[in-house]
């Protein structure tokens, strides 16, 4: 599968991918100081679940809207078409896709959460049981 859903606003880029290996939402925003993207999981209804799973921080020149899009679009296209190998795991693409792109200048530092890194002590973990 692919880009089921993407909706867009004068404030914020949501977008839901689900692919063989993982499902996640990628949602971009100016943020009050600094504009971020947000990496957050989907349960198999479509809707968020749990704790998000990584943020990634970019420059404060990307404020304009036209400028956070195309961030957001270069995220979502890689996680989709990472995605498609069944073997990656999204702590392990998560951690491709901002490295090359805090390498490009796109972002200019991240987070990725424990949980998504498969740790089993991860606050996500407990919080599922």
């Amino acid at each position: 599968m692919t880009v089921v859903d993407t909706r867009s606003s004068w404030f914020r880029n949501y977008t839901t991918i689900r692919t063989n290996a993982f499902a996640c939402i990628v949602s971009t925003a100016p943020g009050l100081f600094r504009p971020s993207v947000l990496i957050l999981p989907v349960g198999p209804d479509g809707e968020q679940k749990g704790w998000p799973l990584a943020k990634a921080y970019l420059p404060r020149l990307y404020f304009s809207k036209k400028a956070r899009n195309i961030v957001h679009d270069y995220i979502v296209n890689v996680l989709d078409n990472s995605g498609q190998d069944k073997t990656k795991s999204i702590g392990y693409t998560l951690e491709g896709v901002f490295w090359v792109a805090k390498t490009r200048g796109y972002i200019v530092d991240y987070i990725i959460a424990p949980s998504a890194k498969g740790d089993p002590g991860s606050r996500q973990d407990f919080l599922a049981d």
